[in-house]
């Protein structure tokens, strides 16, 4: 689907239906990482968040390579200090910003895992973060051009509060309580993926 000046709900329903059909292993990767936090729903032991990450970062490709550093971060600073559970299940979208800024235990670089941290959130509690990566912030801003749904500039889609509100702009534009957050979610990501392979 290219980005248009109209989109229904229906356009959307069968989309992400066709989509989910023609891409069967990629959408079950994805419910295979929620599946995952029915059986470690808890971050309080380093183990089960060593398992989580490197699951998360292969299922959604997040290219991460520190996965181990990432689970430290997760579990020293993160988590002990600011009750991360509470938190996930509140839905505090600030803790994104918190899991994305991480520092390598190697070489001391400073490292900003904002794609990860939105779907390490988004497994634990999917209504309430939604998933920010490349391909879904391209269809919020293409979209945009034609629909007028909201003012914003394209950097403020990297700000994770600034994207939860983007969001929320264009799903009140749609306005159809038949759409879940989470058909929406993909629809987003799907047609960002498709139009990426274009270039």
């Amino acid at each position: 689907m290219k980005y248009l000046k109209f989109i229904s709900s229906a356009d959307i329903k069968k989309y992400v239906q066709d989509y989910h059909k023609k891409n069967k292993f990629n959408h079950e990767n994805y419910k295979a990482s929620l599946n995952l936090i029915k059986y470690f729903p808890m971050n309080k032991k380093y183990g089960d968040i060593f398992i989580k990450v490197n699951f998360i970062n292969g299922a959604f490709k997040t290219s991460i390579g520190d996965t181990d550093g990432v689970s430290r971060h997760i579990f020293e600073k993160v988590n002990k200090l600011n009750k991360l559970d509470i938190r996930l299940r509140k839905g505090d979208i600030s803790l994104v910003h918190e899991i994305a800024q991480y520092v390598t235990s190697k070489n001391k670089k400073h490292r900003n895992n904002y794609s990860f941290a939105s779907k390490y959130c988004h497994c634990h509690n999917p209504e309430a973060f939604p998933i920010n990566d490349k391909f879904v912030r391209n269809s919020l801003y293409e979209f945009n051009k034609y629909l007028k749904y909201s003012k914003f500039k394209k950097v403020d889609l990297y700000d994770y509060n600034k994207f939860v509100n983007i969001l929320s702009n264009f799903k009140l534009f749609l306005n159809d309580k038949s759409l879940d957050s989470a058909t929406i979610d993909r629809f987003l990501w799907a047609v960002g993926k498709e139009n990426d392979k274009r270039k």
